[in-house]
Order: structure tokens, then sequence, then C-alpha cells
């Protein structure tokens, strides 16, 4: 389960021992530690669908990469065009959402508490997100 897994890698770390595992992300763990990625041979579509199907025939290929979307159902963004709008833009890397996971899930700090942190810290990331007059408000509310 992920949480045996969780307390697994958690153990190893702060034993400071060696671990080799597979995850996901973004996660809470994965903002919570500082590990290493091991390089995997390039995506390779029909290798992929052979490890999947357990081919002895398989060949090296790394997981395809997904998307991690923000969805709105059609009368939500029907009457919030500008939160639709924001939405769209939304983005950001996986280890810096991870981090900010981490933080809400390891040390319990409240969800707008580490969003508020995030909106100082990063304001090239989200800036991209707003017009700028919201921008400008949003800045000056940090204050």
């Amino acid at each position: 389960s992920q949480a045996a897994l969780d307390a697994s890698v958690t153990s190893a770390v702060k034993q400071g021992k060696p671990i080799l595992f597979y995850y996901w992300g973004p996660t809470a763990l994965l903002g919570k530690y500082d590990f290493y990625q091991l390089k995997e041979p390039a995506v390779n579509a029909k290798c992929y669908e052979l490890l999947k199907a357990d081919d002895p025939a398989a060949c090296p290929s790394a997981t395809p990469s997904v998307t991690l979307r923000v969805n709105l159902n059609s009368d939500f963004a029907k009457s919030a065009p500008e939160l639709k709008m924001f939405f769209g833009k939304l983005s950001m890397s996986l280890p810096m959402l991870s981090k900010y996971v981490g933080r809400i899930t390891d040390e319990k700090i409240a969800p707008d508490a580490a969003a508020a942190e995030f909106m100082k810290a990063n304001p090239g990331v989200w800036a991209k997100w707003v017009p700028s007059a919201v921008g400008k408000k949003i800045t000056a509310s940090l204050k």
C-alpha cells in the first residue's frame, strides 16, 4: 500500500540507509526529502506496451509522463469564465507542487497558509496565471 511504502522510505531516510524505490508525483513524500531520480531510457511506445503486457519480448522504456489536470464541470465553467481562464493557465513543476503538498501534510500547515507562502515566494510563477491588474492586487495583499 502507499502507506506501507511511505513508511519504508521514511524509515530508511531517517536511519540513513540506502533505499531504491519506484514512486509517482506529486506527493508529500517527494516534497519532504531530497531524492535522486535514476535516469531511465527514453519512452518507447512499442516497448512500453510490451512491458505493460508482461511480454517476454519487452524492451527498455521509461513510463510516459502524464499531465496533472484541473477539470471543471460545464456549469461551473460557464458561470465563472475568469476562473476557467485562471485554471487553464495554472502550471507549476512537480517538485514545487510536491514541496507544498509535503508542507501541508507533514507540517500540518493550513492550505491557505501554504498558498500564501507559495505566492510570496514564487511571484514569477503565479503572475502568469492572472491578468496584470489582478497580479498587482495580489502582490499588494501579500505584504
